[in-house]
């Protein structure tokens, strides 16, 4: 019998809000379809023989990157409440909505925590730690392992990492789409990761955590004096693709750009080796509770110990 939490009772998903203190409540972008696509096995051999493979995303991707899809922009903003002022571009002057969804934020809206021991957020969105990878969190369907080795797909990082801490960073389609480094690092090369492109809600996810090692992805390892860490961006349904916008095996600062996603919904994930960092209390409180912790790029998500 299978126990767990019972996703069809986790309606709406509820997170906590580090700026209002809050517990608030998420309704999922198309929850009703995401529950068929993950619930029922009508909709599990939907997702998988077509939904979540690559040539639907490029498909979704090419239409975002034509000029004609500069019309969704301003009913996105309305409906979603967009703070223009925050951003580099007037919307008038994104020349298709992917190019909108890409934007950038001007940085003095997202301020770098700096001490020389904090560890920030890599990009904004909704984020969940995994203190121990060894012992894999209730709030996933029970009977499920994090396969490590097939996350990796490399057998010396995965021993390096397999007893180590983890953090989840949901963006959904409405967050700023654009991921950094956490600290001062050395970038290594990058190593991409074929896969499909299911998507990375919470509704899709603790069902079915396979998703993270199934999805594309992009692996990074960064080196800093007091610890390793690995960054992964993995791809989702309608991501068009993962760029890389730095320099390999180049020096970094904590906050500089490292990338960004197109069209869709995505997630970034950090492996830590193990016992390295102290993860702020409220991630830890609210992570334990199964709540994802809502908070920008740029502010302190750890620190070294």
């Amino acid at each position: 019998m299978k126990s767990g939490i019972d996703l069809e009772f986790m309606d709406p998903i509820r997170i906590y809000n580090r700026y209002s203190q809050s517990i608030e409540e998420e309704s999922a972008w198309g929850e009703r379809f995401l529950r068929w696509l993950y619930q029922k096995p009508s909709g599990r051999f939907f997702e998988r023989k077509f939904l979540s493979k690559k040539f639907f995303s490029s498909c979704v991707g090419w239409w975002m990157r034509r000029f004609w899809s500069r019309g969704y922009i301003d009913t996105f903003v309305k409906k979603y409440g967009i703070n223009a002022e925050i951003f580099e571009k007037k919307f008038s002057e994104y020349r298709s909505f992917d190019e909108f969804f890409s934007r950038r934020i001007k940085r003095e809206f997202r301020p770098i925590a700096a001490k020389d021991n904090q560890v920030v957020f890599p990009c904004d969105g909704r984020h969940l730690v995994v203190e121990s990878l060894k012992n894999f969190p209730i709030f996933f369907v029970k009977g499920q392992a994090f396969q490590i080795n097939s996350f990796l797909q490399d057998r010396e990082l995965a021993e390096r990492f397999g007893d180590g801490s983890m953090l989840i960073s949901r963006l959904s389609p409405v967050d700023y789409h654009r991921f950094h480094f956490p600290c001062d690092v050395l970038a290594k090369n990058p190593y991409e990761i074929r896969g499909r492109y299911a998507s990375v809600n919470p509704l899709a996810t603790r069902q079915c955590v396979s998703i993270f090692f199934e999805n594309k992805r992009i692996r990074t390892l960064l080196a800093h004096p007091l610890g390793n860490i690995l960054m992964l961006e993995i791809g989702a349904t309608c991501v068009g693709s993962i760029q890389q916008a730095f320099r390999f095996n180049t020096k970094y600062l904590k906050g500089d750009e490292k990338g960004y996603f197109r069209f869709g919904g995505s997630t970034v994930v950090l492996l830590f080796e193990k016992n390295k960092v102290q993860f702020a209390d409220d991630l830890i409180k609210y992570s334990r509770m199964g709540m994802e912790t809502y908070a920008f790029m740029g502010d302190e998500m750890a620190t070294w110990v």
